[in-house]
């Protein structure tokens, strides 16, 4: 479907009452929307992990480490061979200390990885023979949209079924900016950006916080029970 970002800004406008007059003299700006969707968009990524594909490394003789992009905010348990579907097993550094100490110097098949959020790295363990060089290691994994939307003629990346969430998020930002409340019946006052957000929240969930993402990303799951996501 064309336009849809545009069709998301309208229906944004009609809800913000904001539909008068030509768009310089609207409350919020056409550029402001597209600010307030393309964040709503990795805002609903972060949180709930809705864009999930997979990710493609080619080892290389006597390397251990490879970059990652920094759109990824998950890595499945298992890395798999291309070849065979033999695989690597995420675990972590403390993990292969305890469990296989010489990890760091051991050579052959690879039947571990290591994730490094805050470089954007992975590492392998054994480290790859020359006899499989060229070899490619597919990844599960889950990401932030790998294009900002930027355009009122963009698509989103995530699905149709979350567009009522990124309204929801937009409509959270700009009555923020605004700072816009307004009274209820019973003469109290009621913040319509709180509103929104908590019609966010209660249906896509709340932001984790920053040492949360690492373990996610870092941690095999079997590792990470009554971790919060």
């Amino acid at each position: 479907m064309a336009d849809e970002v545009g069709t998301l800004i309208t229906e944004c406008e009609r809800i913000f009452r904001d539909t008068v007059g030509a768009d310089s003299e609207k409350l919020i700006s056409q550029v402001e929307w597209i600010e307030y969707l393309a964040n709503a968009e990795a805002e609903i990524c972060r949180r709930a992990f809705v864009l999930n594909t997979t990710s493609t490394i080619t080892m290389a003789a006597s390397t251990h480490t490879y970059s990652l992009s920094r759109h990824i905010l998950t890595v499945g348990d298992k890395a798999y061979f291309n070849y065979d579907q033999s695989y690597m097993e995420k675990a972590t550094e403390d993990w292969l200390d305890r469990n296989l100490p010489p990890w760091r110097n051991t050579y052959g098949t690879p039947t571990k990885f290591v994730v490094y959020p805050t470089n954007d790295e992975m590492r392998v363990t054994p480290i790859p023979p020359a006899a499989i060089s060229g070899y490619t290691v597919i990844l599960n994994i889950a990401t932030l949209p790998t294009t900002t939307i930027a355009a009122a003629g963009d698509t989103p990346e995530i699905s149709s079924k979350y567009y009522s969430d990124m309204k929801l998020w937009a409509l959270h930002k700009a009555y923020s900016k605004n700072d816009v409340e307004i009274n209820l019946p019973d003469g109290s006052i009621q913040n319509l950006s709180g509103k929104y957000l908590a019609l966010f929240e209660a249906s896509v969930g709340p932001r984790s916080n920053a040492n949360v993402e690492r373990i996610v990303k870092e941690e095999p799951s079997y590792m990470r029970i009554g971790v919060y996501r």
